[in-house]
């Protein structure tokens, strides 16, 4: 969807994947209170469940 709406209004789909996503998360906390919070501990958890990904693709044999 998106990459049809970029290449419709000749812009870089990943640009508009960022504003389209950022768009929904700053819907979601623009009413909380600890919205800086609630973001720094998501970023968290991706960057642990990235290197949780990343373990699992590593075969010890």
């Amino acid at each position: 969807m998106i990459s049809k709406l970029a290449e419709l209004f000749t812009v870089n789909s990943n640009n508009l994947s960022i504003a389209f996503l950022s768009d929904k998360v700053v819907n979601e906390l623009i009413s909380e209170n600890c919205s800086n919070e609630i973001l720094r501990v998501a970023e968290e958890k991706i960057e642990y469940i990235r290197a949780q990904s990343a373990q699992q693709g590593k075969i010890e044999f």
